[in-house]
């Protein structure tokens, strides 16, 4: 090992401002923004379609659903008014949607496009969908192949406001040539006609009726007939189980969707009607009912979760992560002012020795479990905060990025990244333990490894050091020292997005994921070549320069999980 060499900047403030960010890979990046588009663009059409009345309407709908239901989602179209304006005022940050006229526009084209295989439009449709959109799946596993081998049993439910439309739009779908392709029947029950459609070469099942102003579907004709006696009184409603009414009320009352899981009974469904398996549900027998809602605010949108759990239920080690007392994670300390996403969790060592007993306990994992178990004396020496972030490189376009792993000591964390070298270096045969360099960097130690120069010439020259109790492991000596940077001033924690997004979510936490959306566009679009760069800045930009960042954090108590996220559009 060469004498270490002491690069400290001789001023004792924090270092001028990186350079602007390199392009990162495009697409993993760009995916946040197209996915969270799909959901505002989708969701919040329908309720700024109503937005010519204040009221706001409740969850008809949920009292037309059987209490077995496995999956309930559901769209307010006609949401509360302070959802309606923060929805517009969202949509205007976006082309060609900033008027009403140019929202019912959109709105006119996507339902024409959808519909269009149906043999119907937009005017079919409007002038008679009410306030309420919803999806259910039936925890029943088909009985017969009608619904579609493996497909399980579903419905939907809409809201109607003239039912002669509505049925006149139906019976036009069936002289459609989709409808066509099957063969139609009718039936009464209590008192209700359903249409049962047949389909001569694929053996599907569409079944439907108009019960109580509320259109409703199925790929069943007994699940139509379970739903009318929903309707009548006749059966148990899912706002009558206690899961779904307590889960319920634990959300966000204003909101433009909502989607719940009866995590037993859908578990069962999958492992049981579709896999044809009786396998062990494992932890998810802790879980009763999953939910969340997605709510509009002035600067972007909320997306709020909770899961409740039954905590005897869980296996040892999913009970004590579950302890966890929510907190600041320490790493964020140390995680550059402009990174382009971090991930900060708590229990990494009863994360580990929970993946080491499936290694141990799975038939692929008798041979990865002893060769793993290298870790398993560190863990004692773990405080549990564990994290990793993604910067930019000026001049490259592979970002760069460390990993951080919280010690009791600098001794055990000096121990945990020469355990990690040798066990590298060893497994892949890329390096050599004792061809490594040094540098001393505002007081500490940056140790590294001499590796490929193909590799080094892409940026990557594997460094690590241990400060103030944090094993640092990061991907070349500049940003082992940009993370030190960070921890004596400067860190993520400080930056207008970070902290106008944790305003959303949970500061105090037990995980929290962070992505510096603009900055990655940014990157993306540096990356591209001028013919791509332009297409994109026609095509892409003006719909993905609204989103600046994103958060995610989870909340464990000990009887529920809480998660909440927000997308921050601007």
């Amino acid at each position: 090992m060469l004498p270490a060499v002491d690069v400290t900047p001789d001023n004792s403030g924090p270092p001028p401002p990186p350079a602007p960010p390199a392009p990162p890979r495009l697409f993993r990046r760009a995916l946040v923004g197209g996915v969270v588009f799909v959901l505002v663009a989708g969701l919040v059409f329908g309720g700024i379609s109503a937005f010519r009345f204040f009221r706001g309407a409740g969850d008809r709908l949920a009292s037309l659903v059987p209490d077995d239901a496995a999956v309930y989602v559901t769209a307010y179209l006609d949401p509360a008014g302070s959802q309606k304006l923060a929805a517009l005022g969202l949509l205007g940050k976006f082309p060609n949607l900033g008027s009403q006229a140019q929202v019912d526009s959109a709105i006119n084209q996507a339902l024409d496009t959808a519909l269009a295989p149906a043999g119907l439009g937009h005017n079919d449709v409007r002038p008679w969908v009410g306030g309420q959109l919803a999806v259910m799946v039936s925890a029943t596993a088909p009985a017969t192949a009608g619904a579609g081998v493996g497909t399980p049993l579903f419905a939907y439910l809409i809201a109607s406001n003239d039912d002669s439309k509505a049925q006149s739009a139906l019976i036009k779908y069936e002289s459609s040539s989709a409808g066509k392709a099957m063969t139609w029947v009718t039936h009464t029950h209590a008192g209700v006609t359903v249409n049962v459609g047949q389909g001569e070469a694929t053996g599907e099942t569409h079944a439907w009726a108009i019960v109580d102003g509320t259109v409703v579907g199925s790929n069943g004709e007994a699940l139509v007939d379970e739903l009318i006696d929903t309707a009548h009184g006749n059966h148990a409603t899912l706002t009558s189980t206690a899961d779904f009414t307590t889960l319920n009320g634990r959300l966000p009352a204003d909101r433009l969707a909502l989607a719940y899981v009866d995590v037993p009974r859908l578990a069962r469904l999958v492992t049981t009607g579709l896999a044809r398996s009786s396998a062990p549900l494992g932890d998810l027998s802790a879980y009763h009912g999953a939910g969340m809602t997605l709510s509009a605010t002035s600067d972007g949108v909320e997306i709020n979760g909770v899961a409740d759990v039954d905590a005897g239920k869980l296996s040892g080690a999913s009970r004590n992560a579950l302890a966890i007392a929510p907190h600041v994670n320490s790493t964020l300390a140390f995680v550059p002012l402009h990174a382009y996403g971090m991930y900060a969790l708590t229990g990494l060592p009863q994360l580990i020795r929970s993946l080491l007993d499936q290694f141990a306990h799975g038939s692929s994992g008798q041979n990865a479990a002893p060769a793993l178990s290298f870790i398993t004396p560190l863990l004692a020496h773990m405080t549990g905060d564990a994290g990793f972030e993604v910067g930019a490189v000026a001049g490259r376009v592979i970002p760069a990025g460390a990993l951080f792993v919280g010690v009791d000591s600098d001794a055990s964390g000096r121990q945990l990244t020469s355990t990690l070298e040798l066990f590298g270096c060893g497994s892949t045969g890329a390096c050599d333990p004792q061809k490594t360099t040094s540098q001393v960097y505002r007081g500490t130690t940056i140790t590294t490894l001499r590796i490929s120069s193909d590799l080094t010439n892409l940026g990557v020259a594997p460094s690590w050091a241990v400060s103030d109790g944090m094993a640092i492991i990061a991907s070349s000596p500049d940003e082992v020292r940009a993370v030190l940077d960070a921890r004596a001033g400067g860190n993520v924690t400080g930056s207008l997005g970070y902290r106008t997004a944790i305003g959303h979510a949970d500061s105090s936490n037990n995980g929290v994921l962070y992505l510096d959306v603009g900055s990655i566009a940014a990157a993306v679009r540096a990356a591209l070549p001028g013919d791509a760069r332009q297409q994109y800045d026609q095509q892409v930009a003006p719909y993905l320069n609204p989103f600046k960042t994103f958060v995610l954090t989870s909340r464990s108590a000990s009887d529920r999980v809480t998660l909440r996220a927000f997308f921050e559009i601007r």
